[in-house]
């Protein structure tokens, strides 16, 4: 999509400013270099198909794409932006679509948004940050501003930075808590809300490109956002694509065979096979945390072939869904209505909608409400925790929450099922580049746009539920675009099978990677425990996939930080 690097100088130094342009200019070859402030470097690299693009501005520019109709209200970007005192702030819209790390060199600042071209342009040595590993392997779904490399931060979605007087200060812009402090007072305004929220998103977006490639697999949230852009962006071009893989859990066709012809759209099968799909180290080379994108389950392939066959400007998905419609249901949000001032009688109603949703009885959905409300906050860290059967007692001891949590994680006053959204929320930011920037076609998840993730904030979580329905306010607000075999299905497809399979062909792999890994040395995984697991018996079981995956792409990242993070990756697919 686009890359940049930009560097902002403490102090005016017209030496030494000098002096790192001339080794920039001959170290980015092929970048442009946008002047934008007499302390501030900047180098960016468009790929020439992709719409994200630097606008300037009177005071300062735009790296990305703003749909807001150039208010920068909202969209996908990096904006600089300077002051007559001669302050430099850099800010990151909420989705974190464009990646923005940060690290200091030269006596200056520099956000930028390829670790790998950093490394090289500024002659940075990385290094692993051990207990970010730690913590990364604990609560692998929420991330603060800390990475696995020493010295390199993130300026989180939704914040900025500002740079001046020999100082730099980091602050928010925009908060999930604030945002949810100001909730819908009826259902109605809230699906009025999401539908119009759902149509300015999907539409906007979709109107950039032409053509698209969507997948489609036959669930709620990809049916939507192909609804949203044959009716809001009815001249471009879509084309549908259904993953199949080869196990018949998986073969979601006949729920986007229903979807497609009711919008007119054509629909291409790609098959994803288990067979051949081999683990690659270079998988992992260049991003600044773990990731079990590494895992090769062969969707990276289908989509090489996506944009070989298809060439779209930029494939689309109905990713964020689940996070956005509230799918995990749980005695908590009566919690959050006990903690709204509910009436009685609208606190029973709702738990006797919830109930099933939650797999619990009338009573113990009542109970367990009433029984967390007495708790009172939970500890800070147990709302990032995620149980990992695999690593030791040590993996966890003197973790630093605080220093490594988001700082949006804990939050006063909000209920549990509240602040357990925005939890989730915050993983949204992590959904992209599954494939990495460098890939042929602009990758866009239209659902995770500010739009729709303010709408869901001031949604009450024991709304979601309505008509005793999982996500049954989605459902509701866009029945329009859904045919009934979608818009009433309760289950969903799963790649369990396929996924099995392609550990079982990879065992023998697996086992050198984690037997004698640098995570069982250090003492954060159980040796035992994984090879237990690396079984063929073991993995068709009940073996713990979420902690399994978790220790075996944070096993590759290290590999490959240790063999070099800042060396280029061997993929077009992969990216910081």
């Amino acid at each position: 999509m686009i890359d940049y690097l930009v560097t902002i100088m403490r102090e005016t130094d017209g030496n030494r400013c000098d002096a790192l342009r001339s080794t920039l200019a001959a170290r980015l070859v092929g970048w442009e270099e946008v002047r934008v402030h007499p302390n501030v470097l900047a180098y960016v690299r468009v790929r020439s198909e992709s719409r994200f693009t630097v606008r300037r501005r009177p005071s300062g520019c735009l790296l990305g794409i703003d749909l807001g109709n150039d208010s920068g209200a909202w969209g996908a970007y990096v904006r600089i932006d300077w002051t007559d005192e001669g302050r430099v702030t850099i800010a990151r819209d909420p989705t974190g679509l464009i990646p923005c790390w940060r690290t200091s060199a030269f006596g200056a600042e520099v956000v930028f948004s390829d670790l790998s071209e950093a490394a090289r342009a500024l002659d940075l040595s990385p290094e692993i940050d051990w207990d970010f590993v730690r913590y990364h392997l604990n609560a692998p779904h929420s991330q603060g501003s800390r990475t696995g490399v020493n010295g390199v931060t993130e300026l989180l979605p939704g914040w900025r930075m500002e740079v001046g007087d020999g100082d730099r200060r980091e602050a928010p812009i925009w908060g999930p808590a604030a945002v949810s402090r100001f909730p819908f007072t009826t259902t109605d305004d809230a699906l009025r809300a999401m539908r119009t929220a759902g149509e300015t998103a999907v539409g906007a977006w979709g109107r950039q490109y032409q053509p698209i490639a969507l997948t489609v697999s036959g669930g709620l949230d990809s049916a939507i956002v192909l609804g949203l852009l044959r009716r809001y962006a009815p001249d471009t071009e879509v084309i549908a694509v259904n993953y199949l893989v080869s196990h018949a859990e998986g073969d979601e066709r006949a729920y986007a065979v229903a979807a497609t012809p009711m919008h007119g759209v054509p629909l291409q099968v790609f098959d994803i096979s288990s067979e051949g799909l081999v683990f690659d180290l270079d998988e992992g080379r260049g991003r600044l945390r773990p990731t079990t994108y590494v895992l090769p389950l062969g969707y990276r392939q289908a989509r090489e072939r996506i944009a070989s066959e298809i060439a779209p400007e930029a494939i689309f998905s109905g990713t964020g869904g689940d996070h956005l419609f509230h799918e995990s249901m749980s005695p908590r949000v009566l919690t959050d209505a006990m903690m709204d001032g509910r009436s009685w009688a609208n606190l029973l109603a709702i738990a006797h909608q919830v109930a099933p949703l939650a797999r619990e009885t009338f009573w113990s959905m009542l109970w367990e409400a009433h029984r967390t409300r007495r708790a009172g906050a939970p500890m800070a860290s147990s709302l990032v925790m995620t149980p990992n059967a695999f690593l030791t007692a040590d993996a966890a001891s003197g973790i630093d929450w605080t220093s490594l949590m988001h700082p949006d994680v804990s939050v006063e006053g909000l209920g549990p099922a509240k602040t357990g959204q925005i939890v989730s929320q915050l993983d949204l930011q992590n959904h992209y580049w599954r494939y990495g920037q460098a890939f042929g076609s602009d990758e866009v998840h239209p659902l995770i746009s500010q739009p729709m993730l303010e709408t869901s904030l001031r949604t009450p979580t024991y709304w979601f539920g309505h008509g005793g329905v999982q996500r049954g306010l989605a459902r509701a607000a866009f029945a329009d675009l859904l045919p009934d075999s979608i818009r009433l299905r309760r289950g969903k497809g799963s790649n369990t099978s396929h996924w099995i399979a392609v550990m079982t062909q990879n065992l023998p792999f697996l086992r050198e990677l984690m037997l004698d890994g640098e995570l069982v040395q250090r003492g954060y995984v159980d040796r035992q425990a994984m090879e237990t697991a690396l079984t063929p018996l073991a993995l068709a079981g009940k073996t713990d996939f979420a902690g399994f995956t978790t220790c075996i792409g944070t096993e590759i990242w290290v590999r490959q930080a240790l063999s070099g993070l800042s060396r280029a990756p061997a993929s077009i697919t992969q990216a910081a």
